[in-house]
């Protein structure tokens, strides 16, 4: 496809380390929406801790989506 392009994401990571919620805030081509919200369903990350403990909270992914030559 050749494409190129951007994703901003805002999206909740719970205690155990998965997706609560995601909400795409800026994308510079539906075709990477898809890709991006395909793969946060999946998605596992280190969740922020408080007192020593994880806890939920909200992080800003910006993804960028770049060819390799």
């Amino acid at each position: 496809m050749g494409l190129e392009g951007d994703v901003e994401a805002h999206v909740v990571v719970l205690a155990d380390g998965s997706v609560g919620d995601a909400q795409l805030v800026a994308s510079s081509d539906e075709a990477f929406t898809i890709a991006v919200r395909e793969a946060l369903k999946d998605a596992r990350f280190h969740p922020a801790a408080r007192g020593g403990h994880p806890v939920a909270s909200w992080v800003t992914l910006r993804l960028r989506f770049r060819l390799e030559e």
